[in-house]
């Protein structure tokens, strides 16, 4: 299923508790979502005063970017070969936090300050990773299903069916929830093979004597995509519905929420 909205801390609580409410299906495992936590990260604002020594925010960032990344400060010519002279601090002034607080900053006369006169760090975490679709930010909590017990379908619709969605939608007003159904799979299935046989007519037209050659390629091709996607979309679907229809195919138990024992 994908949540959908602006808030990201919002729709990660509301993929937790679809989470929490997918994983008590006995059907169900391994259930994941896409919105995770990146590594932590110090971000840095100027302090109180520090527009008064004569510094801007560009220039501290500078000094620390050369300090950690280093700067090129020449470049020499070796042979046929230019060399960049990089200069930064030594790999033990610049390799943990305890090294960045005691990193002192030039003032526009000469002197020197400690870092934390100029600028106030903070540790945060920002989210790895934002997915968006058509423009809008979209979480997507997956899960596996054991199909012996229950299927993927089954679980959406008991989901809808028990009212457990629209009392979903009421504690999270700010996310919407939308299942990924046949119709994603339809359309996926429809954009390959139409691109791909219109990528080939050309060929087919193709009279050149080069083109001879590999005629029956390209025609064993599109005219398997045609039949293949024909029988996916069609005949499959429909021997289905006779096997079912027939009594050959065995109903799956209703998936019933919370079904699993504590171990």
């Amino acid at each position: 299923m994908r949540l959908a909205g602006e808030n990201l801390e919002a729709m990660k609580a509301a993929a937790l508790e679809l989470g929490h409410r997918l994983d008590g299906y006995a059907a169900v495992y391994n259930v994941i979502d896409d919105l995770r936590l990146g590594k932590p990260q110090l971000t840095f604002s100027m302090a109180e005063g520090a527009h008064g020594l004569g510094l801007s925010a560009d220039e501290v960032a500078g000094q620390l970017r050369a300090a950690l990344l280093g700067e090129i400060a020449d470049t020499q010519r070796i042979g046929d070969q230019e060399i960049e002279v990089l200069i930064r601090q030594a790999e033990e002034d610049r390799s943990s936090l305890d090294a960045l607080a005691d990193m002192t900053i030039a003032l526009p006369d000469g002197r020197r300050v400690p870092l934390e006169v100029v600028a106030n760090a903070r540790e945060r975490r920002e989210w790895a990773r934002i997915t968006r679709i058509d423009g809008q930010r979209n979480v997507t909590v997956e899960a596996n299903v054991d199909a012996r017990q229950a299927s993927g379908q089954a679980i959406v619709d008991d989901l809808v069916g028990s009212g457990w969605l629209v009392d979903f939608r009421g504690r999270h007003p700010g996310v919407a929830a939308a299942g990924q159904a046949s119709r994603d799979r339809l359309r996926a299935i429809l954009i390959s093979s139409t691109t791909t046989i219109a990528g080939l007519l050309p060929l087919l037209a193709e009279t050149s004597t080069q083109a001879a050659a590999i005629k029956p390629l390209v025609i064993s091709v599109v005219f398997g995509l045609l039949s293949a996607t024909l029988l996916v979309l069609l005949v499959i679907p429909a021997l289905y519905v006779l096997f079912d229809d027939w009594g050959w195919i065995r109903q799956a138990p209703p998936a019933l929420p919370y079904r699993r024992t504590a171990e």
